[in-house]
């Protein structure tokens, strides 16, 4: 696996490295908001409904990955000490190895690993540094894959290209089968269906369940236990009234054995 180079890892100079070639730099929409050690983390920058899904998938995969892996949407990720230009923000990411916090600000890579895997939603102003220049810095940054997703198709040959880490350089990912792409970062399936994005899990045979299908699961399992106890109730009231059926014919038959001929 390729890590992030040594000279913006280690605690030695950053700036230098980071302005030694051509690497995405994300300029802050304001009004800009400030972590603590003075590093842009948010901004006024405004999410389209196709960003907004990625919500799902961020916590999709943080239910699956709990307690092995960071997962993150939109998390200012931090490349440089120093530097509080060098900065780039994933739609999507996960990075393993890295320590368990429960709230971020930014994400620095001099302090944690790199993201393993990333995710761009490709939208009409970002689509061509998504595609060049950032996944590029992706690659230099020591990212195993890359993945693009283009919901329309409106600047993608197709709506999902992947790309992985080979020998310091991405190779693209050819897909499975039709609509089927294997992440080997994450051990799971990318899959269209249609234009929508879902991860499947092969080795549970479904899709990981977003907010929506939880909830519908969770509903459904709730009217299913009470139609259960329903049905169960109305069992026991059969039986107690097949009970008490029983008793009355007893006492009949017990009348009629003592009446006189």
């Amino acid at each position: 696996m390729s890590s992030i180079p040594q000279s913006m890892a280690n605690g030695g100079p950053r700036r230098r490295a980071s302005r030694a070639r051509k690497l995405y730099r994300y300029r802050p929409v304001p009004p800009v908001a400030f972590d603590e050690d003075g590093y842009p983390c948010e901004d006024g920058m405004g999410q389209d409904t196709d960003h907004v899904a990625l919500f799902g998938y961020a916590l999709a995969l943080k239910r699956h990955l709990a307690g092995r892996a960071a997962v993150h949407s939109d998390l200012s990720t931090h490349y440089a000490l120093g530097d509080r230009g060098a900065v780039i923000v994933p739609d999507l990411f996960v990075a393993f190895g890295g320590e368990e916090r429960p709230y971020r600000r930014s994400y620095k890579l001099w302090e944690d690993p790199p993201p393993a895997f990333v995710l761009e939603v490709l939208s009409k102003r970002t689509w061509k540094q998504d595609a060049g220049l950032k996944k590029d810095t992706y690659r230099f940054l020591g990212v195993r894959e890359c993945w693009l997703y283009d919901p329309k198709t409106r600047w993608l040959a197709t709506p999902l290209e992947g790309y992985r880490l080979r020998g310091g350089a991405y190779e693209a990912v050819a897909p499975a089968s039709e609509g089927r792409f294997e992440s080997e970062a994450l051990g799971l399936e990318l899959r269209l269906r249609g234009r929508e994005l879902r991860f499947f899990d092969p080795g549970a045979g479904g899709y990981l369940r977003t907010l929506d299908e939880e909830a519908e699961a969770a509903a459904s399992a709730e009217a299913e236990a009470a139609a259960a106890r329903e049905r169960a109730a109305a069992a026991e009231r059969r039986a107690e009234a097949a009970e008490r059926r029983a008793e009355a014919a007893e006492q009949a038959l017990a009348a009629l054995r003592g009446k006189p001929a």
